[in-house]
């Protein structure tokens, strides 16, 4: 989400605000954020602060915009390739969040592509291990035929702006 939705969304600026400060960008350039300080909409100290704190946290599957098919392709092609086999070693290649991830590959172990190894003790945390099931392979193969690609999941442009 683009910086001004982000403020205005937060209950920081007003979209008025966005809508001037975008005009401004238009006109002068600059950066939305400068320009909203100079406009005085926000102080500097709360934009840097808003800032500093990031993007919102993902919390689940739904948060990260991606299509369901392609992320079940995503991480099929991931586990296939890197031969990852617990959610923390998917979840490194994809660059999502374990827990995000542990949810996905639950979900490709109940429509039968995965086949759960049992408990992993290598970590602090106890996880499953999965491994590709024949099906799992097949579907890992033919999005390998679409597309190469085996690495993080991409961003969507519009929560990638700020």
């Amino acid at each position: 989400m683009p910086l001004g939705e982000s403020l205005a969304a937060a209950g920081l600026i007003s979209e008025h605000d966005v809508a001037r400060a975008l005009e401004q960008q238009r006109e002068a350039g600059g950066s939305v954020g400068d320009i909203l300080v100079g406009m005085g909409a926000i102080s500097r100290s709360r934009l840097d602060a808003f800032l500093q704190e990031g993007p919102p946290k993902v919390a689940g599957n739904a948060d990260i915009g991606l299509d369901e098919a392609f992320m079940r392709g995503l991480a099929l092609k991931v586990m296939y390739s890197h031969g990852g086999k617990t959610p923390k070693s998917v979840a490194e290649v994809m660059k999502l969040p374990v827990p995000i991830v542990r949810e996905l590959l639950e979900r490709l172990r109940l429509r039968g592509f995965l086949e759960s190894l049992g408990a992993d003790g290598t970590s602090r945390q106890l996880d499953l291990r999965y491994e590709l099931s024949a099906t799992g392979r097949d579907a890992a193969q033919q999005a390998l035929k679409q597309s190469l690609y085996a690495g993080p999941a991409p961003v969507p442009l519009a929560q990638w702006q700020w």
